[in-house]
């Protein structure tokens, strides 16, 4: 494994926009009972840091997360009065999180709520190939699952499905298998979904610490759905895999053409 391949704390900090014009943005800091300031250009995305010399130090090491944060606001949604609950992964390589080649993972086994980046996975594990099929020309919907157990066994199961969103059903495919595989604490899934991939390992600390809204202060699209995996993930170390679609992935190109037949209707 990797030098980056390691377990990552999560900090949580508070933020209140105190002052906003001319695409400068004043924001108000908390983080354990310490406060900061720091003077955001986003023309330019600088910053200028004021107060706890321990929360600016923070910030700084995980400059490139807050600045995602800070940078992705509109304008009608960034001004004074603004408040935001946030997570930083501390020490994130966001380089390694975006590498489609890379292992993303959870652990939330004993207690804990980590994640790490990895160029390679745990070995003998049991592995959850899913694909989803939404076909808007007969409305139709389906989904596979195939399981691969350490072993080496197989076992395949489709569905229909009624919802009709690629997306979405990509991601029904995802909590089946986990529904699926219930006994089973050690799991890599095996998808071509960054929506899947990317919602469990890097997007649903924020939504939880924001009671399921997302930084710009709108609700969660599909939080029922989101909610299920998350509750599934509960106790369980789970792989993230991703493989492109239709690259002749073996495992992939099965469950991507039975979800194809089971959308026909």
């Amino acid at each position: 494994m990797s030098n980056f391949g390691r377990f990552m704390k999560m900090l949580t900090f508070h933020m209140k926009i105190e002052s906003a014009g001319q695409g400068m943005y004043a924001v108000a800091l908390r983080h354990e009972g310490r406060s900061s300031t720091v003077v955001y250009n986003r023309n330019t995305r600088q910053m200028t840091f004021s107060g706890d010399a321990r929360i600016n130090s923070v910030l700084q090491n995980n400059k490139a997360q807050f600045a995602k944060i800070l940078g992705v606001k509109k304008e009608d949604i960034f001004v004074p009065g603004f408040e935001l609950n946030f997570a930083l992964c501390d020490g994130k390589d966001i380089g390694a999180y975006n590498n489609l080649n890379n292992i993303l993972a959870v652990d939330r086994r004993n207690g804990m709520d980590e994640s790490f980046a990895s160029e390679a996975g745990m070995e003998n594990i049991t592995e959850l190939y899913v694909d989803g099929s939404y076909r808007e020309k007969c409305n139709g919907s389906g989904y596979a699952v195939i399981i691969k157990y350490a072993g080496g066994d197989y076992k395949l199961y489709t569905f229909r499905s009624r919802l009709q969103n690629s997306c979405l059903v990509e991601l029904q495919a995802a909590i089946t298998g986990l529904e699926i595989l219930a006994d089973h604490t050690e799991i890599r899934i095996v998808s071509d979904s960054q929506y899947v991939r990317k919602g469990l390992t890097e997007w649903i600390f924020n939504w939880k610490i924001n009671h399921w809204h997302t930084s710009e202060g709108r609700k969660v699209r599909n939080i029922a759905h989101w909610k299920k995996f998350d509750s599934l993930a509960d106790g369980k170390y789970i792989e993230f895999r991703y493989v492109r679609g239709h690259s002749g992935h073996f495992e992939n190109t099965m469950a991507d053409l039975y979800a194809r037949d089971m959308s026909n209707g």
